[in-house]
């Protein structure tokens, strides 16, 4: 069984977990310094979205993978006899 510090270290060194700990701090951040200025929020906004898409994609999580149809399953329509 792994332990609670062993945990902590792993998470650290995850890069998803790193990636949504600064998304959601800078989240924080801008909602915080950026109240009375919409604009500038939602361009910041738009960037980390950007940013955050860079990074799954550098750690191989691709949004549109689908998965390979079983073999059982043929494209073509049999043809009748």
């Amino acid at each position: 069984m792994i332990g609670l510090p062993e945990a902590a270290v792993a998470a650290v060194h995850d890069p998803l977990v790193v990636s949504l700990a600064v998304l959601l701090l800078g989240g924080l951040l801008t909602h915080v310094l950026f109240r009375r200025h919409p604009l500038s929020r939602a361009t910041l906004r738009v960037m980390f979205l950007v940013v955050l898409t860079i990074v799954l994609l550098h750690t191989g999580v691709v949004p549109t993978n689908r998965r390979p149809e079983p073999a059982y399953r043929s494209r073509t329509r049999p043809t009748p006899c």
